[in-house]
Protein backbone atom coordinates (compact mmCIF):
# COMPACT_ATOMS: atom_id res chain seq x y z
CA UNK A 1 0.00 0.00 0.00
CA UNK A 2 1.39 3.95 -1.22
CA UNK A 3 1.90 5.81 1.80
CA UNK A 4 0.98 9.43 1.98
CA UNK A 5 3.44 11.90 0.38
CA UNK A 6 4.21 13.52 4.25
CA UNK A 7 5.43 10.26 5.49
CA UNK A 8 7.34 8.91 2.59
CA UNK A 9 9.09 12.46 2.71
CA UNK A 10 9.90 11.91 6.73
CA UNK A 11 11.21 8.29 6.08
CA UNK A 12 13.00 9.78 3.32
CA UNK A 13 14.85 12.51 5.80
CA UNK A 14 15.32 10.02 8.75
CA UNK A 15 16.85 7.76 6.19
CA UNK A 16 19.47 10.55 4.63
CA UNK A 17 20.25 11.16 8.58
CA UNK A 18 20.92 8.27 9.60
CA UNK A 19 22.30 6.12 6.82
CA UNK A 20 23.93 9.19 4.39
CA UNK A 21 24.06 10.97 7.11
CA UNK A 22 23.31 14.72 5.67
CA UNK A 23 21.38 16.83 7.51
CA UNK A 24 19.85 20.04 8.00
CA UNK A 25 20.38 21.16 11.39
CA UNK A 26 23.03 23.55 12.24
CA UNK A 27 26.61 22.71 13.76
CA UNK A 28 29.01 19.29 13.49
CA UNK A 29 27.15 16.38 11.73
CA UNK A 30 28.72 12.92 10.79
CA UNK A 31 30.70 14.39 7.72
CA UNK A 32 32.86 16.89 10.00
CA UNK A 33 34.67 14.29 11.64
CA UNK A 34 34.56 11.75 8.87
CA UNK A 35 37.70 13.94 6.59
CA UNK A 36 38.95 12.11 3.68
CA UNK A 37 36.45 9.27 4.54
CA UNK A 38 33.42 10.96 3.73
CA UNK A 39 31.32 10.55 0.92
CA UNK A 40 30.76 13.62 -0.80
CA UNK A 41 28.81 12.63 -3.20
CA UNK A 42 26.00 10.60 -1.41
CA UNK A 43 24.68 14.50 -0.50
CA UNK A 44 25.75 16.14 -3.62
CA UNK A 45 24.69 14.50 -6.43
CA UNK A 46 21.40 16.26 -6.47
CA UNK A 47 19.91 19.76 -5.88
CA UNK A 48 18.13 20.72 -2.97
CA UNK A 49 15.88 24.36 -2.52
CA UNK A 50 19.00 25.65 -1.61
CA UNK A 51 22.03 23.80 -3.13
CA UNK A 52 22.72 23.37 -6.24
CA UNK A 53 24.27 19.99 -7.69
CA UNK A 54 28.17 18.79 -7.04
CA UNK A 55 28.37 15.83 -8.32
CA UNK A 56 27.27 13.57 -11.44
CA UNK A 57 26.17 14.12 -15.01
CA UNK A 58 24.43 17.50 -14.08
CA UNK A 59 26.90 18.97 -11.56
CA UNK A 60 30.08 21.29 -11.48
CA UNK A 61 32.67 18.71 -12.22
CA UNK A 62 33.81 16.30 -15.10
CA UNK A 63 31.22 14.37 -14.62
CA UNK A 64 29.18 16.77 -16.42
CA UNK A 65 29.67 16.85 -20.27
CA UNK A 66 29.54 20.53 -20.84
CA UNK A 67 32.09 21.46 -18.26
CA UNK A 68 35.22 22.53 -19.54
CA UNK A 69 37.71 23.51 -17.43
CA UNK A 70 37.87 23.06 -13.39
CA UNK A 71 40.24 23.46 -10.72
CA UNK A 72 40.40 19.38 -10.69
CA UNK A 73 41.37 17.54 -13.25
CA UNK A 74 41.16 13.66 -13.29
CA UNK A 75 38.70 12.62 -15.32
CA UNK A 76 35.60 12.76 -13.34
CA UNK A 77 34.56 13.84 -9.50
CA UNK A 78 36.75 14.95 -6.89
CA UNK A 79 37.25 12.59 -4.28
CA UNK A 80 36.72 13.78 -1.07
CA UNK A 81 40.51 14.27 -0.43
CA UNK A 82 40.64 16.70 -3.08
CA UNK A 83 37.45 18.07 -1.64
CA UNK A 84 39.19 18.81 1.26
CA UNK A 85 41.75 20.86 -0.12
CA UNK A 86 39.16 23.59 -0.48
CA UNK A 87 36.54 22.79 2.39
CA UNK A 88 36.87 22.99 5.57
CA UNK A 89 34.00 20.64 7.42
CA UNK A 90 34.78 22.06 10.49
CA UNK A 91 30.65 22.69 11.18
CA UNK A 92 29.47 21.38 7.32
CA UNK A 93 26.15 21.71 7.03
CA UNK A 94 25.38 24.71 9.28
CA UNK A 95 24.16 26.45 6.72
CA UNK A 96 27.95 28.47 5.67
CA UNK A 97 30.41 27.58 3.21
CA UNK A 98 33.40 27.17 5.08
CA UNK A 99 36.87 27.41 2.68
CA UNK A 100 40.42 26.73 4.20
CA UNK A 101 43.63 29.28 4.01
CA UNK A 102 45.67 27.19 1.65
CA UNK A 103 49.20 28.36 2.97
CA UNK A 104 47.71 28.16 7.14
CA UNK A 105 44.68 25.92 6.82
CA UNK A 106 42.75 28.43 8.88
CA UNK A 107 38.72 28.75 8.26
CA UNK A 108 37.66 31.22 5.93
CA UNK A 109 33.75 31.74 5.75
CA UNK A 110 32.21 33.16 2.09
CA UNK A 111 29.12 35.14 1.97
CA UNK A 112 27.16 35.04 -0.78
CA UNK A 113 25.95 38.92 0.40
CA UNK A 114 29.87 39.61 -0.32
CA UNK A 115 31.60 37.38 -3.12
CA UNK A 116 35.04 39.34 -2.74
CA UNK A 117 35.07 36.69 0.52
CA UNK A 118 36.16 34.69 -2.27
CA UNK A 119 39.36 36.71 -2.70
CA UNK A 120 41.88 35.35 -0.03
CA UNK A 121 40.98 31.92 -0.49
CA UNK A 122 41.74 32.14 -4.23
CA UNK A 123 44.83 34.03 -3.34
CA UNK A 124 46.43 32.14 -0.53
CA UNK A 125 46.64 28.92 -2.86
CA UNK A 126 47.38 30.89 -6.38
CA UNK A 127 50.96 32.21 -4.75
CA UNK A 128 54.54 31.36 -5.18
CA UNK A 129 53.91 29.01 -2.02
CA UNK A 130 51.07 26.92 -3.53
CA UNK A 131 48.78 25.58 -0.68
CA UNK A 132 51.54 24.39 1.97
CA UNK A 133 48.95 23.63 4.54
CA UNK A 134 45.53 22.11 2.65
CA UNK A 135 47.51 19.92 -0.55
CA UNK A 136 45.68 16.21 -0.51
CA UNK A 137 47.86 13.22 0.63
CA UNK A 138 50.47 12.05 -2.09
CA UNK A 139 50.43 15.15 -3.42
CA UNK A 140 52.68 18.65 -3.14
CA UNK A 141 51.79 22.26 -2.45
CA UNK A 142 52.22 23.29 -5.68
CA UNK A 143 50.47 19.92 -6.67
CA UNK A 144 47.67 20.36 -4.09
CA UNK A 145 45.14 17.78 -5.83
CA UNK A 146 47.45 15.22 -6.41
CA UNK A 147 46.26 14.88 -9.98
CA UNK A 148 48.10 15.91 -13.05
CA UNK A 149 48.34 19.69 -12.85
CA UNK A 150 51.06 21.28 -11.45
CA UNK A 151 50.70 25.57 -9.95
CA UNK A 152 53.70 27.39 -12.23
CA UNK A 153 53.78 24.57 -15.03
CA UNK A 154 51.75 23.73 -18.48
CA UNK A 155 49.20 24.17 -19.02
CA UNK A 156 48.72 25.78 -15.27
CA UNK A 157 51.77 28.54 -16.21
CA UNK A 158 50.53 31.06 -14.52
CA UNK A 159 48.61 29.11 -11.39
CA UNK A 160 51.59 30.88 -8.65
CA UNK A 161 51.82 33.88 -9.82
CA UNK A 162 48.45 35.39 -9.85
CA UNK A 163 48.74 36.76 -6.00
CA UNK A 164 51.77 38.81 -6.93
CA UNK A 165 49.93 40.04 -10.15
CA UNK A 166 46.79 40.93 -8.60
CA UNK A 167 48.96 42.84 -5.96
CA UNK A 168 51.19 44.37 -8.44
CA UNK A 169 51.62 48.68 -8.34
CA UNK A 170 49.69 48.84 -11.74
CA UNK A 171 46.63 46.84 -11.92
CA UNK A 172 43.44 48.53 -13.85
CA UNK A 173 41.31 45.90 -13.04
CA UNK A 174 41.80 45.88 -9.33
CA UNK A 175 41.18 49.91 -8.90
CA UNK A 176 38.07 49.73 -9.96
CA UNK A 177 36.83 48.68 -6.71
CA UNK A 178 34.19 46.31 -8.28
CA UNK A 179 36.07 43.56 -9.68
CA UNK A 180 37.07 40.35 -7.51
CA UNK A 181 37.89 36.89 -8.30
CA UNK A 182 34.28 35.91 -8.77
CA UNK A 183 32.84 39.28 -8.03
CA UNK A 184 28.62 39.14 -7.32
CA UNK A 185 28.02 37.39 -9.94
CA UNK A 186 27.15 39.90 -12.32
CA UNK A 187 29.05 40.28 -15.64
CA UNK A 188 30.55 43.81 -14.45
CA UNK A 189 31.92 42.57 -11.03
CA UNK A 190 33.69 39.67 -11.71
CA UNK A 191 35.70 37.15 -14.42
CA UNK A 192 35.53 33.78 -12.69
CA UNK A 193 32.56 31.96 -12.00
CA UNK A 194 30.41 29.59 -14.50
CA UNK A 195 28.65 31.32 -16.77
CA UNK A 196 27.59 34.80 -14.86
CA UNK A 197 27.17 32.77 -11.60
CA UNK A 198 29.74 32.28 -8.41
CA UNK A 199 30.56 28.84 -8.99
CA UNK A 200 34.35 27.74 -8.83
CA UNK A 201 33.89 24.29 -9.16
CA UNK A 202 33.96 24.32 -12.89
CA UNK A 203 33.26 26.21 -16.11
CA UNK A 204 31.00 26.14 -19.77
CA UNK A 205 34.14 28.46 -20.61
CA UNK A 206 37.52 27.38 -20.58
CA UNK A 207 39.87 28.40 -18.09
CA UNK A 208 36.77 29.00 -15.06
CA UNK A 209 35.70 32.22 -16.78
CA UNK A 210 32.46 33.50 -15.94
CA UNK A 211 31.63 35.15 -19.60
CA UNK A 212 33.46 33.30 -22.90
CA UNK A 213 36.67 34.30 -23.57
CA UNK A 214 37.87 31.50 -26.28
CA UNK A 215 41.46 30.08 -25.50
CA UNK A 216 42.59 29.51 -28.54
CA UNK A 217 40.43 31.36 -30.52
CA UNK A 218 39.76 28.71 -33.17
CA UNK A 219 41.79 29.03 -36.88
CA UNK A 220 38.64 30.50 -38.61
CA UNK A 221 38.67 33.02 -41.18
CA UNK A 222 36.50 35.26 -39.97
CA UNK A 223 36.92 37.51 -36.72
CA UNK A 224 33.78 36.28 -34.00
CA UNK A 225 33.10 38.87 -31.20
CA UNK A 226 31.68 36.29 -28.91
CA UNK A 227 35.56 34.98 -28.87
CA UNK A 228 36.13 37.52 -27.09
CA UNK A 229 32.76 38.03 -24.98
CA UNK A 230 34.34 38.30 -21.27
CA UNK A 231 36.20 41.24 -22.65
CA UNK A 232 34.33 43.56 -25.17
CA UNK A 233 31.30 43.30 -23.03
CA UNK A 234 32.46 44.74 -19.82
CA UNK A 235 34.75 47.59 -22.16
CA UNK A 236 31.31 48.07 -23.79
CA UNK A 237 29.72 49.42 -20.75
CA UNK A 238 29.72 53.32 -20.13
CA UNK A 239 32.41 54.71 -18.39
CA UNK A 240 34.89 52.71 -20.53
CA UNK A 241 34.94 54.70 -23.28
CA UNK A 242 38.40 55.02 -23.54
CA UNK A 243 38.90 51.11 -24.18
CA UNK A 244 35.61 50.23 -25.73
CA UNK A 245 35.26 47.76 -29.27
CA UNK A 246 35.56 50.71 -31.21
CA UNK A 247 38.47 52.36 -30.04
CA UNK A 248 40.70 48.92 -29.90
CA UNK A 249 39.56 47.88 -33.39
CA UNK A 250 37.83 50.65 -35.05
CA UNK A 251 39.09 53.31 -37.80
CA UNK A 252 38.16 55.58 -40.12
CA UNK A 253 36.33 53.68 -43.70
CA UNK A 254 38.40 54.33 -46.74
CA UNK A 255 41.17 55.98 -44.69
CA UNK A 256 45.40 55.08 -44.60
CA UNK A 257 44.17 52.04 -41.66
CA UNK A 258 41.38 50.34 -43.91
CA UNK A 259 43.67 48.04 -45.38
CA UNK A 260 43.07 44.30 -47.18
CA UNK A 261 44.25 42.74 -44.26
CA UNK A 262 41.99 44.04 -41.72
CA UNK A 263 38.35 44.40 -42.54
CA UNK A 264 37.17 40.94 -41.22
CA UNK A 265 37.97 41.85 -37.94
CA UNK A 266 36.83 45.15 -37.41
CA UNK A 267 33.08 44.04 -38.84
CA UNK A 268 31.31 44.07 -35.96
CA UNK A 269 32.81 47.73 -34.97
CA UNK A 270 30.79 50.98 -35.82
CA UNK A 271 33.47 52.53 -38.15
CA UNK A 272 35.19 55.76 -36.19
CA UNK A 273 35.66 59.20 -37.44
CA UNK A 274 39.45 58.28 -37.06
CA UNK A 275 41.28 55.77 -35.70
CA UNK A 276 41.77 55.91 -31.94
CA UNK A 277 43.58 52.98 -31.10
CA UNK A 278 47.16 54.04 -30.18
CA UNK A 279 48.56 50.28 -31.35
CA UNK A 280 49.03 51.20 -34.15
CA UNK A 281 52.00 51.30 -37.10
CA UNK A 282 52.94 54.32 -39.07
CA UNK A 283 55.86 53.83 -41.94
CA UNK A 284 58.73 56.58 -41.63
CA UNK A 285 61.51 56.01 -43.55
CA UNK A 286 64.99 55.91 -41.41
CA UNK A 287 66.94 59.04 -40.89
CA UNK A 288 69.14 60.18 -39.20
CA UNK A 289 66.73 61.35 -36.26
CA UNK A 290 63.67 59.19 -37.30
CA UNK A 291 63.71 55.36 -37.12
CA UNK A 292 62.03 53.00 -39.37
CA UNK A 293 58.59 52.31 -37.62
CA UNK A 294 57.15 50.01 -40.04
CA UNK A 295 57.24 46.57 -38.51
CA UNK A 296 55.52 44.75 -41.04
CA UNK A 297 57.75 42.40 -42.17
CA UNK A 298 58.63 44.01 -45.47
CA UNK A 299 55.65 44.45 -46.46
CA UNK A 300 55.71 48.12 -47.86
CA UNK A 301 52.59 48.18 -49.66
CA UNK A 302 50.92 48.28 -46.34
CA UNK A 303 52.55 50.86 -44.90
CA UNK A 304 49.98 51.56 -42.61
CA UNK A 305 48.15 49.00 -40.07
CA UNK A 306 45.70 48.73 -36.86
CA UNK A 307 47.82 46.69 -35.21
CA UNK A 308 45.44 45.16 -32.82
CA UNK A 309 43.14 44.18 -35.68
CA UNK A 310 46.06 42.47 -37.47
CA UNK A 311 47.34 40.42 -34.41
CA UNK A 312 43.75 38.95 -34.15
CA UNK A 313 43.49 38.23 -37.69
CA UNK A 314 43.00 34.30 -38.56
CA UNK A 315 46.51 32.36 -38.91
CA UNK A 316 46.13 31.75 -42.64
CA UNK A 317 45.75 35.67 -44.45
CA UNK A 318 48.35 37.00 -47.18
CA UNK A 319 50.79 34.76 -46.54
CA UNK A 320 51.57 31.44 -48.58
CA UNK A 321 51.72 29.17 -45.38
CA UNK A 322 50.45 29.81 -41.77
CA UNK A 323 51.07 33.42 -40.75
CA UNK A 324 53.61 33.72 -37.69
CA UNK A 325 50.75 35.33 -35.40
CA UNK A 326 49.33 32.64 -33.24
CA UNK A 327 50.15 31.38 -29.82
CA UNK A 328 50.29 28.73 -27.63
CA UNK A 329 47.20 28.77 -25.05
CA UNK A 330 48.89 28.34 -21.40
CA UNK A 331 52.44 27.34 -23.13
CA UNK A 332 50.90 24.13 -24.61
CA UNK A 333 52.35 22.87 -27.84
CA UNK A 334 48.94 20.71 -28.52
CA UNK A 335 46.66 24.16 -27.83
CA UNK A 336 47.71 26.69 -31.00
CA UNK A 337 45.49 29.20 -31.36
CA UNK A 338 45.06 33.21 -33.15
CA UNK A 339 46.08 35.53 -30.63
CA UNK A 340 44.04 36.73 -28.33
CA UNK A 341 43.75 39.61 -25.57
CA UNK A 342 45.48 37.94 -22.74
CA UNK A 343 48.65 36.90 -24.96
CA UNK A 344 50.00 40.59 -24.31
CA UNK A 345 47.74 42.40 -21.72
CA UNK A 346 47.93 40.71 -17.94
CA UNK A 347 45.21 41.03 -16.59
CA UNK A 348 45.73 39.90 -13.26
CA UNK A 349 47.93 43.04 -12.96
CA UNK A 350 51.62 44.16 -13.55
CA UNK A 351 54.41 46.60 -11.43
CA UNK A 352 54.16 49.29 -13.99
CA UNK A 353 57.08 48.58 -16.08
CA UNK A 354 55.30 47.91 -19.32
CA UNK A 355 52.87 50.09 -20.70
CA UNK A 356 48.58 49.44 -20.92
CA UNK A 357 48.62 46.88 -18.80
CA UNK A 358 51.22 44.70 -20.98
CA UNK A 359 53.27 41.56 -19.46
CA UNK A 360 56.51 43.10 -17.79
CA UNK A 361 58.33 41.14 -19.92
CA UNK A 362 57.50 42.84 -22.67
CA UNK A 363 59.23 45.42 -22.17
CA UNK A 364 56.68 48.37 -23.58
CA UNK A 365 58.15 51.72 -22.98
CA UNK A 366 57.06 55.01 -24.16
CA UNK A 367 59.23 57.72 -26.42
CA UNK A 368 59.39 60.50 -28.45
CA UNK A 369 60.73 61.92 -31.66
CA UNK A 370 60.05 65.79 -31.60
CA UNK A 371 56.27 65.83 -31.64
CA UNK A 372 56.03 62.13 -32.75
CA UNK A 373 54.87 59.73 -29.98
CA UNK A 374 55.78 55.84 -29.93
CA UNK A 375 56.29 53.08 -27.59
CA UNK A 376 59.51 50.82 -28.20
CA UNK A 377 60.25 47.19 -27.36
CA UNK A 378 64.07 46.45 -27.19
CA UNK A 379 65.83 44.15 -28.99
CA UNK A 380 67.11 42.24 -26.01
CA UNK A 381 64.11 41.34 -25.16
CA UNK A 382 63.08 39.12 -27.69
CA UNK A 383 66.67 37.19 -28.61
CA UNK A 384 68.43 36.59 -25.81
CA UNK A 385 66.42 34.74 -24.18
CA UNK A 386 64.05 34.39 -26.72
CA UNK A 387 60.97 35.92 -24.59
CA UNK A 388 58.53 36.22 -27.00
CA UNK A 389 58.12 32.34 -27.46
CA UNK A 390 58.26 31.72 -23.61
CA UNK A 391 55.94 32.52 -21.22
CA UNK A 392 53.78 34.28 -20.61
CA UNK A 393 53.81 35.66 -24.62
CA UNK A 394 53.82 31.75 -25.83
CA UNK A 395 54.05 32.93 -29.58
CA UNK A 396 54.92 30.29 -31.67
CA UNK A 397 57.75 31.91 -33.28
CA UNK A 398 60.37 34.64 -32.82
CA UNK A 399 60.98 35.72 -35.90
CA UNK A 400 58.30 38.78 -36.50
CA UNK A 401 59.55 41.12 -33.47
CA UNK A 402 63.45 39.82 -34.04
CA UNK A 403 63.87 41.69 -37.45
CA UNK A 404 65.35 44.43 -36.43
CA UNK A 405 67.13 46.07 -33.48
CA UNK A 406 64.33 47.54 -32.07
CA UNK A 407 60.41 46.85 -32.40
CA UNK A 408 58.17 50.29 -32.51
CA UNK A 409 54.33 51.04 -32.67
CA UNK A 410 52.90 54.05 -33.54
CA UNK A 411 51.17 56.59 -31.18
CA UNK A 412 50.69 60.14 -32.44
CA UNK A 413 50.13 61.42 -35.00
CA UNK A 414 48.08 58.85 -37.29
CA UNK A 415 48.32 60.36 -40.10
CA UNK A 416 44.96 59.04 -41.70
Amino acid sequence: MNKPLSQRLVALFIYAVTVVGCSSSPGPDTMSSSGASANCAACHSAATVTRRQIMGAGGDFRGNSAIVSNHVTTTGDPTPAQCLVCHDLATHMSGVVRLRNADGGASIVYSAATPASLEPFCLSCHDTLGATSTFAAGGTPLRPFNDNNTLGSVPNVAGNKIRSYWTGTNNRHKTTGALTCAGTGAATTGCHGNNGAINMHGSVSKGLLTQNLTLPVPDASLYAYNDYKLCFDCHSLPGNAAVSPQVVLGYKAGGNYDVTQVPPIASFVTLTATIQSLFRERYIASSPNIPFYNDTIGIDSFPYLPLHNYHLLSTFTFFSTNNVLSWQYRGDPAQVGRISCVTCHNVHGTNGGSARSTFDELGVTSAATGTDLYSTMTDSNYNNPPVMESYPMNCNVNSCHGLSNKTYYWNSPANE
